[in-house]
């Protein structure tokens, strides 16, 4: 539903039927979403999934060049604004291009229909702004996190999503900077925390909270706090490290309980 709100078309396909002549015909898998018509009204528009993607099928293959349709295969975004019809307000415009994957199916966004961000996770993007505004990636780099950790990655406009989308490149050393948690911390701490050591840490605010505390991070760069960072144990540099296993924990029989299916006389 909150993708509809939002004028997406939602990535959850469900079984659609179409009453006819008073008898129900199967659609297929498909999902709804709000389109606008010429006149300006909006209404609910069935979307079932087609079976070859939607820029492969006339008059959208023409629109498109070889080099175009070949961004759009591969990568599911056009790469570039292109002036075409918008399929949620209707009218001819630049428009960033997407392809719901779900659905097969082409989505638009109107490139004056957003408003793009200055900053990426408090980065400053600078003149990489006009690469964005071109429907491009662009790479930010060491951005600087609350938590202490240091990360890069890839941001672009996403018309499946309606906005700017960022992709963490997830680089396997983990980095952290000089402030954890609002608390500067020296070259020492900051080399311990990246070899994924426990650090005790006064004065971080977590949470809203200020708490002095052991802090680690895991070998995915999630923090850890007090017996959780201490009781932790990584599996970097293991050769074949054997999947972590889950501990069922048995919870307490309750008075007069009995197996599931047995019957009380």
């Amino acid at each position: 539903m909150g993708d509809i709100l939002k004028g997406r078309i939602p990535n959850k396909l469900v079984p659609l039927k179409h009453k006819v002549d008073g008898r129900w015909v199967d659609l297929g898998l498909g999902t709804i979403s709000p389109i606008r018509d010429d006149a300006g009204n909006v209404q609910l528009r069935i979307f079932t999934r087609l079976d070859e993607p939607q820029y492969k099928i006339s008059p959208y293959k023409e629109l498109f060049t070889d080099k175009e349709i070949e961004r759009l295969e591969t990568d599911g975004h056009l790469g570039s604004i292109k002036k075409m019809k918008d399929f949620t307000s209707g009218r001819e415009c630049e428009c960033y291009v997407s392809v719901h994957e779900a659905t097969n199916r082409l989505t638009t966004l109107p490139v004056d229909a957003l408003t793009l961000p200055t900053r990426i996770y408090g980065k400053e993007i600078g003149d990489d702004i006009k690469a964005l505004r071109s429907g491009k990636e662009i790479l930010v780099e060491d951005i600087l996190l609350k938590d202490g950790r240091v990360i890069s990655g890839h941001a672009r406009v996403d018309a499946n999503r309606g906005d700017v989308v960022f992709r963490n490149d997830n680089n396997p050393h983990l980095r952290i900077h000089d402030t954890v948690f609002g608390v500067k911390v020296s070259a020492d701490i900051q080399a311990k925390l990246a070899n994924h050591e426990v650090v005790f840490i006064p004065g971080m605010k977590v949470g809203g909270k200020t708490i002095s505390t052991d802090l680690r991070y895991s070998d995915t760069g999630r923090p850890l706090f007090g017996n959780n960072a201490r009781n932790y144990r990584s599996r970097l540099g293991e050769e074949n490290p054997r999947p972590r296993q889950r501990v069922r924990r048995r919870l307490p029989s309750l008075p007069g309980a009995q197996p599931k299916g047995m019957k009380i006389g």
